[in-house]
C-alpha cells in the first residue's frame, strides 16, 4: 500500500500550467469534440470515447447518471486536471490546452456535492477563490451564489 502512495506522490503531470495564452474574457460556451480519455492510474479503463458534449453560453446542462458514469471526469477535462487522449475541449472555440491553466481556472467556479469549509469566516471562505478579492466582490459572489440574504440574517453575517 505504502508503495502506491508514493508511486502516485511521484507521478508528474503534462498539464503545463504557467504557460499558454491568457483568457482575459469568456462567454461561456463548452464544447467537447471526439474526446478519448482515461485515467493515467487506470490506462487500461476507457471513461471516454468518441465523446461530445455542447453546452451553449447562458445555458445550464445537467449530467444525470450512476456514480462512475463519468460526470465528474467531464468536470475534470474542462477544469484541465487532465487532458484527453485525444480529441479537444474548448471553450468559446479556444482550445483550452493552448491556454495558460490559471487565466482558465479564473473563469470557472466549482461547487462541489460535498463543499469544503475552513474554520474561519463566511467571508474569508469565500475570498480564499480570488486573491485581493473586494468586499463588493464578496458580496456579489454571494449573491450570484443565493447566499447573500442567508449570510446576512446570521448573527455575525459574513
Amino acid at each position: 500500500m505504502v508503495a502506491l502512495v508514493f508511486e502516485l506522490l511521484d507521478r508528474k503531470t503534462t498539464v503545463a500550467g504557467d504557460v499558454g495564452d491568457e483568457l482575459t474574457k469568456v462567454d461561456g460556451t463548452i464544447k467537447m469534440k471526439s474526446v478519448h480519455f482515461s485515467y493515467p492510474s487506470r490506462h487500461g479503463v476507457l471513461i471516454f470515447k468518441d465523446f461530445d458534449l455542447e453546452v451553449s453560453a447562458g445555458k445550464s446542462m445537467a449530467l444525470v447518471r450512476s456514480s462512475g458514469s463519468g460526470k465528474s471526469s467531464v468536470i475534470s477535462l474542462i477544469l484541465r486536471f487532465y487532458d484527453p487522449i485525444s480529441g479537444s475541449v474548448m471553450i468559446d472555440g479556444l482550445d483550452i490546452k493552448k491556454l495558460n491553466l490559471k487565466s482558465l481556472r479564473k473563469f470557472i467556479g466549482l461547487v462541489q456535492q460535498e463543499p469544503s469549509l475552513f474554520a474561519t469566516s463566511i467571508y474569508e471562505n469565500i475570498v480564499y477563490g480570488k486573491d485581493n478579492a473586494s468586499e463588493s466582490e464578496v458580496i456579489e459572489a454571494a449573491k450570484v451564489a443565493n447566499a447573500h440574504n442567508f449570510i446576512s440574517s446570521l448573527l455575525e453575517g459574513y
